[in-house]
């Protein structure tokens, strides 16, 4: 019995670290001459990679801004944004189609007016780096000693003067086309150009915090480890 309250302690003083100030945790913003425009109630989501996060011991994100690229052409037309994340994971098998176990979650919507007579990437955030917008696990099931989840776009003017930009980017695995994004159904990887070439990624920064136990809470969960062996051996 003793044994069990001092693990109940433990867990209801476990305590997770975040920093003050955000850091930029994810970068990809090398362009191409790509975009891509998912159109209404259909959506592309990228997965954010984080290297060595978990040798780190991280095991979740606190995101507080995001910024994505919208590359518009000369006089595109108005269009909303609206930024998405889900956790993920694979059975490690190509195609890995069963990303989505959580349920898509909004994040927000940003209206974006007609674009003026020059070409440009726009750039749309969510988020001011400070407060946070949600937290999210990270999942490890592609490479054992990383992390990631994946952000969602969607334009809801289908025009294809406006796109998500594509980027070079040698940190990232997979983006995913889900076709009707009000049922979560039919994702499946999008590449661009060439069938056989590597899927795209697209121009995407993330700031956070990395979420790892605080280090006196992970000591009193040692403790109570230790409290458990030795009344087993009792």
């Amino acid at each position: 019995m003793r044994t069990r309250i001092l693990l109940a302690a433990a867990a209801s003083a476990l305590v997770f670290a975040s920093s003050a100030s955000a850091v930029v945790v994810y970068s990809a913003t090398t362009e191409t001459g790509t975009r891509a425009n998912p159109g209404a109630d259909t959506a592309f989501f990228d997965d954010v990679f984080l290297t060595n996060s978990n040798t780190l011991g991280a095991y979740a994100l606190e995101v507080t801004k995001i910024t994505v690229g919208v590359r518009r052409l000369a006089n595109a037309p108005a269009t909303d944004v609206t930024f998405y994340y889900t956790s993920n994971t694979d059975d490690g098998v190509a195609p890995n189609l069963e990303t989505f176990v959580t349920p898509v979650s909004t994040i927000g919507t940003t209206s974006l007016a007609v674009n003026g007579g020059s070409s440009l990437t726009q750039l749309v955030t969510q988020g001011d780096g400070v407060t946070p917008l949600f937290t999210v696990p990270l999942d490890t099931t592609e490479d054992a000693n990383d992390g990631m989840f994946y952000i969602g776009l969607s334009l809801s003017n289908a025009n294809g003067n406006s796109g998500w930009r594509v980027v070079s980017d040698a940190n990232s695995f997979d983006a995913f086309h889900v076709v009707t994004l009000s049922t979560q159904t039919n994702e499946g990887i999008y590449s661009f150009g060439d069938p056989t070439n590597s899927p795209g990624n697209f121009y995407t920064i993330v700031e956070g915090n990395l979420q790892v136990p605080e280090p006196a809470s992970a000591s009193l969960i040692g403790l109570a480890g230790m409290a458990m062996i030795r009344r087993r051996r009792a």
